[in-house]
């Protein structure tokens, strides 16, 4: 006979960028909706606690020196970083759907592609069912566009499935009316939403820093 299938989590990882731990006093939400309900881990450690090289490490499970993004300058960041295997192609496969929702590596929308050279700026990482990441382009000043992942008021992202304005305006006339943190909120929340039904789904949202 054989057993009942059983219903497979949906997962929201939260991530806040370089903080130390007792930066939470400074952030009452947090410690209310998430520190008093879940689990904390009083003896656990960072390999590498610094932005990039611990995003590349919780994207793979593996440490620096095997991921190779070392630092979140050039040479390494976004262009140092090999994607083709990482927690979002192993859980799409697995049946999962996945998004990104904020900030994804340093260098990513900037600096070339690790595999091909080419541009990073309308790239999408493998394993990714939905793509709101925040670009690190460096736009001229006769561009259209303007923004980055640091600015607070004109976060500019790399958004597809389903394609929707990508960029933030330069100026005020259409560009983005709330702060980046409202923006990313709402958009993780509707995508937490929509997990309710179909296949289950695992959701990073993560914030920037300036590191």
């Amino acid at each position: 006979m054989r057993e009942p299938k059983q219903a497979r989590p949906n997962v929201l990882v939260i991530e806040a960028d370089d903080m130390r731990w007792d930066d939470l006093r400074w952030m009452p939400n947090v410690r209310r909706l998430l520190q008093r309900r879940g689990l904390t881990f009083e003896n656990s450690f960072a390999p590498y606690p610094l932005c990039c090289p611990s995003r590349a490490s919780f994207l793979t499970g593996e440490y620096a020196h095997n991921h190779h993004v070392y630092s979140t300058q050039d040479p390494f960041g976004f262009a140092s970083f090999h994607d083709r295997r990482t927690i979002a192609t192993v859980l799409q496969k697995a049946g999962y759907r996945t998004a990104l929702v904020g900030k994804y590596l340093n260098g990513y929308g900037q600096q070339p592609l690790r595999s091909t050279g080419g541009s990073s700026l309308h790239y999408e990482p493998p394993g990714w069912t939905q793509w709101l990441a925040g670009s690190d382009h460096v736009w001229q000043p006769w561009e259209t566009y303007g923004g980055n992942t640091y600015d607070y008021f004109h976060l500019a992202e790399n958004v597809h499935k389903p394609r929707r304005c990508c960029w933030a305006r330069r100026g005020s006339a259409g560009g983005p009316e709330l702060p980046l943190t409202p923006q990313l909120r709402g958009a993780a929340h509707e995508l937490v939403a929509a997990a309710r039904f179909g296949r289950p789904g695992r959701i990073w949202s993560a914030a920037a820093s300036g590191g």
